[in-house]
Order: structure tokens, then sequence, then C-alpha cells
């Protein structure tokens, strides 16, 4: 219930007589983050800790750093869904990409073309790699990684198998890191937008490559609006 999540719940009736002195937009506020909380695994045994009374602190101290993170939730609650929108467009448009290069011949998709990562099968990679380093820091614990090396040899599966587990990931990582109020903190939101505006600069090369072999373009190489508005 409502009550159960009340600040009052997590600090304790025996406490409740000091909110007296804190305003009732403060509360809210609170009330705000300790929702966000109790939906996250990773903090919320610190949650079960004050609702059960073994974590009690004066609540003016307790609540004021989490004031900001909880007026930070309602201004992301408005924008959360067009950044995950345009994460997911992002994913849409490189298994658009692999399925161009699926029905290439092996000696059209690594013809090297002079420009860009030079071939169709390094530019895919190279996109799956970068969003494989940087969506790590997208999540709650930012973690650094060393890129993959290149294999030229490596077959359309093995990057779409990249592209699958990198993008769940980077999904999940951007979801958890605004439910607690992370995303906009540590450039974990430029990374996003970093992850966006590469890869939507590295399919444009590949497009051109395809127009080189003849064949049409299969999708527009950054009409987010466009796609957005056909209701994928």
């Amino acid at each position: 219930s409502s009550a159960e999540h009340s600040v009052d719940a997590f600090l304790g009736n025996q406490n409740a007589a000091k909110h007296s002195s804190i305003p009732a937009q403060i509360l809210e506020l609170g009330d705000q983050f300790f929702r966000i909380l109790d939906g996250n695994e990773a903090i919320k045994g610190i949650v079960e800790q004050i609702r059960h009374g073994r974590m009690l602190l004066e609540p003016t101290i307790f609540l004021k750093p989490f004031v900001h993170i909880a007026q930070y939730a309602r201004v992301m609650n408005a924008y959360f869904p067009i950044i995950s929108r345009l994460i997911e467009y992002e994913l849409w448009c490189n298994f658009q990409a692999l399925s161009l290069l699926e029905k290439l011949s092996a000696e059209e998709y690594r013809r090297d073309f002079g420009f860009g990562l030079r071939t169709p099968h390094h530019t895919m990679f190279h996109i799956a790699n970068v969003m494989r380093t940087w969506s790590l820091q997208v999540a709650p614990v930012i973690q650094h990684s060393t890129p993959l090396v290149y294999d030229p040899n490596s077959s359309l599966q093995e990057i779409r198998a990249l592209f699958e587990d990198v993008g769940a990931a980077w999904v999940l990582a951007a979801r958890d890191s605004d439910a607690i109020g992370l995303l906009e903190h540590d450039r974990r939101l430029h990374q996003v937008f970093h992850l966006v505006t590469h890869g939507t600069h590295h399919r444009g090369q590949l497009l051109s490559m395809a127009t080189i072999l003849g064949y049409e373009q299969p999708f527009e190489g950054g009409d987010f609006g466009g796609w957005s508005n056909m209701g994928r």
C-alpha cells in the first residue's frame, strides 16, 4: 500500500513526531524516492533495513540527499520513454543493416570500398563493438571494457549474436540507471546519445556501400521521427 511506502513507515513510528518540521513537499519527494528504491534489487536491502528499524536516522538528514534524485525522477519520467525509444530505434536500425548484409554474397560484404571501416562486415562489427564498450558505462555500476579485436573471418551470425546480447544489456542498463536517478550523472546519458550518433554515422557509410553495389536503400538511415510515427 501507499502507506507502507511512506516516510513514516521507513523511519519508524517513533520518529513520526519529528516529521512535523519537514515541509509537505519534501515528504512527497521522499515518498517518490522510496518507491523508486523499492523497485531496484541492487539497493532494496538498504530499504529493508530502514523499514525494519535497523537504520534509523534523523528524518531531515536522511531525506535531504534524496530530494534532488526525486526531483530528477519527476523530470525523467517525462523524458525517459523517448530516450528508451531512441535506444530501440538504434537497435532496430542495426538489425535492419544486418539483414541487408545477410542478403549479400560474402564477396560483397567483405569488399573493400576504401572509406570508413572499408568493408560492410567490418562496419557492422565496429558498431556492435563500440556499443559493447560504451553501453557498460550506462549501467548503475559503471564498467570499463577493452574493445574486442576485429576478426575479418567472423560470421554474420556472430555479429548478430553480439548485437542481441549487447542490445539487451544496454536497454536494461539505461532503465536501471533511470530508475534510481543516475542516468544523468557521470556521463551515462552522454554515452546513450554517443552510441546513437555513432551508429548513425557508420550506417550512413554502410548505406553508401550498398548504393555502390547497386542495391536500393533498405531503410532511412537517420529517420527517428518517421520510425517512431509508424508505431513500432
